[in-house]
């Protein structure tokens, strides 16, 4: 997944969709990414979220801050997450090497995004 170690790779699809698994989100789940005030990594998480395999259609950038979303109308889904919450997690804890993910990604092929610099 890889081998050299470096942080803040894209994950394998495997690991990609464990963790989609983890928050309870489903291939069919229209995804909203935001920031709020001064955030600089979500367009970061717009590119993973497409890039390793949820529909492209179905995964949207806000223009914009949380705040200015709120303003228009936008919806959300509000309530303070439990610190016991399956859904907060780290990857080093969840175990994804050894589970067999039930989220489906598109595609399957890392060799569509992945660019081995060794090759």
């Amino acid at each position: 997944d890889n081998p050299k170690k470096l942080p803040h790779m894209k994950p394998s699809s495997k690991m990609f969709a464990s963790a989609m698994d983890q928050m309870g989100i489903l291939p069919s789940d229209t995804l909203f990414v935001y920031a709020t005030n001064h955030c600089a990594f979500y367009h970061r998480a717009y590119w993973t979220l497409r890039s390793c395999g949820h529909d492209p259609a179905l995964v949207k950038l806000v223009q914009g801050s949380l705040d200015e979303w709120k303003e228009c109308g936008g919806e959300l889904e509000e309530g303070q997450l439990a610190e016991e919450d399956e859904r907060l997690f780290r990857m080093s804890d969840l175990g994804w090497e050894e589970k067999t993910p039930t989220y489906q990604v598109m595609s399957d092929n890392e060799n569509d995004v992945v660019v081995d610099m060794d090759q």
